[in-house]
Parts: structure tokens; sequence; C-alpha cells
């Protein structure tokens, strides 16, 4: 439901954090308005807000605010693609998809691991500080087991729409790409090309981080000297999330060779050479490489991309260089912005640096914005040292 445009993007930054480049934003937002007035549209409420997310993320609310990943920016080269991507998610708000349950689901499914891994953080993080004291490396590997449970939330956050709703949003992008005079080849097509990419590489993550997951509880079991509390703490965990997971790591949604296959036909018979609304178009590659090297523009996706980088090697459990890369993007337009200051405190921690982490993240709470995966992980930081009291007013 609607809650308000402001209310809408608040509620937005609960679960994905905010990337304020707004040079490109205000880009970004005149091609949007540019839709809306081509299809007498303008009353339409909602702009576009772009987030710090690695992956070919976009999502289109309620209230018709269009959140797109700096990541999805990145892998676009040509004007053609960014006015697919924004006309496709305009479609979505012209036609009410967003009414349906399924964000909500979406959302509430974000919310209900999160809490799963607070329960396990406060069972599991209690039972580890208590035993342990100053053991570094228990702590270490209890830090690393909640930083994996945390990691497994970028899989969740965006919803996968229906056959009917993406393919209504995938004609009626070609039909206002068309209009304006861009390239159907360069533009829907190579906007769904890219898609189909990011679909195999999900398919392969989600198997991947599956298995990483069920290893590394597995692994727990064998390594705790506290077997029994540990234990139940884990199966306790692993019981109420197993259903969850089945979903979370399941492909269910609509593929993009799908929609591509169904997006050719559709172009064909409407644009094509026998087609009645055949359209006289043009690439627009320059335009989109004119915007990208703008100073603050450039310098912001440049600093997001080595960010992104040095979060992925993390991921792989390269942590020192993970550091290197992140530090990298430190003198920068986005140095306090909240997913820096979060891959930044997530590369100390990872490397054993607590003294910096806790610097950063107090840094980053003074701020008034920090990350919310930085708060789960300064509370697992605090479960970690025993200190239970301190951890439950961070979750709260």
């Amino acid at each position: 439901l609607a809650i308000g445009a402001q209310n809408d993007i608040n509620n937005r930054f609960v679960v994905q954090d905010p990337a304020p480049v707004a040079e490109l934003e205000a880009y970004l937002n005149n091609k949007l308005s540019m839709i809306k007035k081509s299809v007498g549209m303008e009353s339409v409420p909602g702009r576009v807000v772009l987030t710090a997310s690695p992956s070919l993320n976009a999502i289109t609310s309620a209230d018709g605010n269009i959140f797109v990943g700096i990541g999805f920016i990145l892998n676009l080269s040509t004007e053609d693609e960014i006015i697919a991507l924004l006309s496709h998610e305009f479609a979505h708000a012209v036609f009410n998809h967003t009414s349906s349950d399924i964000v909500a689901k979406s959302q509430q499914n974000l919310i209900n691991i999160t809490n799963q891994a607070n329960s396990f953080s406060q069972k599991f993080g209690g039972v580890i500080g208590a035993t342990t004291g100053t053991n570094t490396n228990d702590i270490n590997k209890y830090l690393r087991n909640a930083d994996l449970t945390l990691q497994v939330t970028k899989t969740v956050i965006l919803p996968a729409w229906q056959r009917e709703q993406e393919t209504q949003a995938d004609f009626l992008a070609i039909d206002i790409t068309q209009k304006l005079g861009y390239s159907y080849s360069r533009g829907v097509k190579s906007f769904l090309e890219l898609l189909q990419v990011e679909d195999e590489q999900e398919r392969q993550l989600r198997q991947a981080k599956k298995k990483e997951y069920e290893e590394n509880f597995a692994a727990s079991l064998v390594e705790s000297d506290n077997k029994s509390e540990v234990t139940t703490a884990i199966k306790g965990l692993g019981l109420s999330m197993q259903g969850m997971f089945e979903g979370i790591f399941a492909k269910s949604h609509y593929t993009a060779a799908k929609r591509l296959d169904k997006c050719n036909d559709y172009y064909e018979q409407h644009y094509g050479d026998e087609g009645k609304y055949k359209q006289k178009t043009t690439v627009h590659e320059k335009e989109w490489a004119a915007v990208r090297a703008r100073g603050s523009i450039k310098s912001s996706l440049d600093s997001y991309k080595s960010t992104f980088e040095a979060d992925d090697r993390l991921d792989v459990l390269e942590y020192p260089r993970g550091l290197e890369l992140i530090n990298k993007s430190g003198k920068s337009l986005i140095t306090n912005h909240p997913y820096r200051i979060y891959v930044l405190a997530r590369a100390y921690i990872l490397n054993g640096d607590y003294a910096r982490f806790e610097q950063t993240t107090n840094q980053a709470v003074k701020s008034g914005q920090p990350s919310w995966r930085l708060v789960q992980l300064n509370a697992d930081y605090e479960l970690s040292k025993g200190n239970q009291e301190r951890a439950t007013l961070i979750y709260e």
C-alpha cells in the first residue's frame, strides 16, 4: 500500500542502503519525467532513488518510487538501456502491480531472516561470549559465522514479479522507448540480455551460498568447545529457517530468457520491417558516456565499484585484499556513505582489527544514518564479547 513518497523512501532504507549521488539522480529523474510526459502521465507520483546494491536490482514501490541499484547503473552502456530500465519500472506503477502482496512478501522474507539471524546471535553469540573470554580464535569464528548469516540477506531484498506482470511491463517499455526514438536492440533487448547473464550468476550464487551456509553450521557443531548449548541454538535456528531457505535459494521468477523471446516477437510484430508502428530510432551511446564522464558521477561510480569489489573479496574470504580495495575508495564523494562505511567496518572485523572496527562503527552511529547491516554486525560483535545487554540495546 502507498504510504507517502518520503515515508516509502525511509522504509526502503531500512533494508537497503542509500547511494545519494545527487547529479546522477537528477539525470535519471529528468529521464523519468520525459517518460511520463511521453505517455501523458506526468501526474503519476514517484521519483528515481539510487541504492547501494551491487547487483542488477531495481524495484518500483506502491508510491511510484523507482529504487535502482548502483550496480545496475554500472552495467549499462547506452542511454537506450537507461530508458528501457526506467520505462519498465514505470510500467509496473502504471499497471498497479505494486498493489499485489508480492512486495510485502519479499520484505517480510527479509524481516524474517534478519530476525532469525538476531535470534541465532542472541543464543549462539551469548554462549560464545560467555565461554571464550578473550579467546580471539573463537571470537573470530563466531564473527565470521555471523557475517555469513548476514550475507544471506543479499538474496532476499527484491521480489520476483509474476509472468503476466513482467510481460506487461516489458511490452509497455518497448512502446515507450520506440515512441521516444530509442533503439530496441541496444535498449530493451540488451537490457534483458544483461538480466539473462545475471540470472545465471544469481543461480550459481544461491547454490554456493546455500552450500556454504549449510557447511558453516555443520563445521560449527564439530569445532565448538561447548557442544550441548551451541548444538541446541544451531538446531533451533536450522529448524526455523529450513522452510525459509527453500524459498530464498530456489529460482522461481520469470526468467529473462523467456521474457526476451516474448519481447522479440512483440517488437517484430509491431515495430519490425512489417510492423504497423515502425519507428525511426537511433542508438544513444555517446549521450550516456558523456553523463558517466561528469566529475562527481564518475568519481562516485568508480568508488562504488571499488566498494563492491571489496565486499566481493570479503565474501570469498580474501580478507586482506578486501581491506585493500575498500581503502582505495576512501578519498571520494562516497567516503561517508552508509554502505561504504559498512564494508570498511566489515573488512576491519574480518581481519581481526577490532579497534578500528569500534572506531568506524562509533563514527557511523554518530552520523545518524548507519547501514542496517553495520548495526547487525555491531550487535554480533558485542555478543562475541559476552556483552548481552549492550547487544540487546543495539538490536532495539
